[in-house]
C-alpha cells in the first residue's frame, strides 16, 4: 500500500551494523543488518513483535546525480492527474511535490 507515503513520520537512525561477516573472497554472501531506530517526537510506540515499514530516502549525492544527468531543476514543482474519465488512478505519492521530494522520498535510485 502507498497509503504510509502520505502518513510515515520521519525517524533518526540511532545504529546501523552489518552483522555477517564477508566471505573468503571478500563479498558478503549474506546481509543480517542491527538497526536502532529513535522513535522520539514520532508519536509511535513499538512493542515486541510489532511491525513497521521502513522507507528509505535516497542520498543528496545519488538524487544530483540523477537529476544532472536527466537535466532536471531540483527545485522545480509538478503535479500528476488522472488522465482517465472516472478519476480511478490516483498518485502513490503526495502531489504537487517537487522533483528533490520525488527523487529523495518516492523512488529508489541505485548509482554505479
Amino acid at each position: 500500500s502507498t497509503r504510509h507515503f502520505f502518513t510515515a513520520p520521519k525517524a533518526k537512525i540511532l545504529v546501523h551494523r552489518e552483522l555477517q561477516n564477508p566471505s573468503k573472497s571478500g563479498q558478503y554472501t549474506g546481509s543480517t543488518k542491527h538497526i536502532e531506530i529513535s522513535l522520539e517526537d514520532t508519536g509511535l510506540s513499538y512493542d515486541t513483535a510489532d511491525n513497521f515499514a521502513i522507507l528509505p530516502e535516497n542520498t543528496n549525492s545519488n538524487v544530483e546525480i540523477v537529476a544532472n544527468v536527466l537535466n532536471y531543476n531540483l527545485n522545480e514543482y509538478f503535479d500528476i492527474e488522472a488522465i482517465d474519465d472516472n478519476n480511478s488512478h490516483k498518485p502513490c505519492f503526495p502531489t504537487p511535490c517537487t522533483i528533490r521530494e520525488l527523487l529523495t522520498s518516492y523512488l529508489d535510485i541505485q548509482v554505479i
